[in-house]
């Protein structure tokens, strides 16, 4: 079985959750996420947790802030209303 390296085509599910739990994002119940690693959809900590990967592999990942979206700021909020 292969493995995910750079450039692999990769299918997943995925929930974002907050160290207190709450869920802030998931496709469970939607579609899958496709994805070729390298191109820019995931963060460079995901990208680096999924590498080595085995299709079918569960992975449970914790990101720093340097590793996933970063500290919050009012910079990275936008609010766009129609």
């Amino acid at each position: 079985m292969s493995t995910v390296k750079n450039d692999s085509r990769v299918s997943l599910y995925y929930q974002l959750l907050l160290d207190d739990g709450t869920e802030v994002e998931s496709n469970h119940g939607d579609e899958v996420l496709s994805l070729v690693m390298g191109d820019g959809t995931l963060t460079e900590g995901m990208e680096l947790a999924l590498l080595n990967q085995s299709q079918g592999d569960s992975v449970e990942v914790t990101l720093s802030p340097e590793q996933g979206y970063g500290y919050p700021s009012q910079e990275n909020v936008s609010i766009s209303i129609s």
